[in-house]
């Protein structure tokens, strides 16, 4: 039934097939510079929510992350006056997103699991899928190991659920397995620490 399918549901990430919203924010993608900003040229002085929407996306992927931040702040305010639950929904995935950049991650943890609940209480899988893969980063880059696992798990259950691609699903399986067993079996010293677990990932793939 489309017309219960979010307008805007998961962040995109650049790197992933134009209108996917599978978007796996545990791989670093490469940006297309000069094709984020024609985009945000194309979208003009909009002030839809689905324009406002997709300029805090691109403003993420070019790292104007205080910038993406108002604009996600925006677009979360709009929701909860004139969007539909679902919208509320991906405003604060969205949200946590841009707050898990800008490495605030106890905010981007909290905010994430308020949206994972709902999704997973109406029963929308992908929203729940990308809550949780957020919540999951969110809690490692925190040392919360085991809740991280937990809430990278339920990521990777609800994105199946959702008919995701395989190669969407096993790049996240295989990221989350490097990143714990990175974090349990190879310790960093603290000067030495990855800031974050994709770098784990990345490290443990070397």
């Amino acid at each position: 039934d489309r017309s219960r399918e979010p307008r805007h549901a998961a962040p995109v990430t650049a790197g992933v097939s134009p209108g996917s919203t599978f978007a796996p924010i545990s791989l670093r993608p490469a940006v297309d510079v000069d094709a984020v900003h024609q985009r945000l040229r194309d979208l003009g002085q909009s002030r839809s929510t689905d324009a406002l929407a997709e300029r805090a996306e691109l403003l993420r992927l070019l790292g104007r992350l205080d910038e993406s931040l108002v604009i996600a702040e925006e677009v979360f305010r709009l929701a909860m006056f004139t969007g539909e639950r679902q919208d509320k929904v991906a405003a604060r995935i969205r949200r946590a997103h841009v707050l898990h950049d800008l490495g605030r991650h106890d905010r981007a943890a909290n905010e994430a699991a308020m949206a994972r609940d709902t999704a997973a209480t109406e029963e929308w899988p992908e929203l729940e899928g990308a809550a949780a893969e957020i919540e999951g980063w969110s809690l490692f880059e925190n040392d919360r190991f085991d809740e991280a696992r937990a809430a990278l798990s339920r990521a990777y259950q609800a994105f199946r659920q959702a008919g995701a691609p395989s190669e969407r699903t096993d790049a996240l399986r295989t990221a989350v397995e490097a990143a714990m067993r990175a974090a349990i079996t190879h310790p960093a010293e603290p000067s030495d620490k990855p800031r974050t677990a994709r770098e784990v990932a990345a490290r443990r793939a070397e």
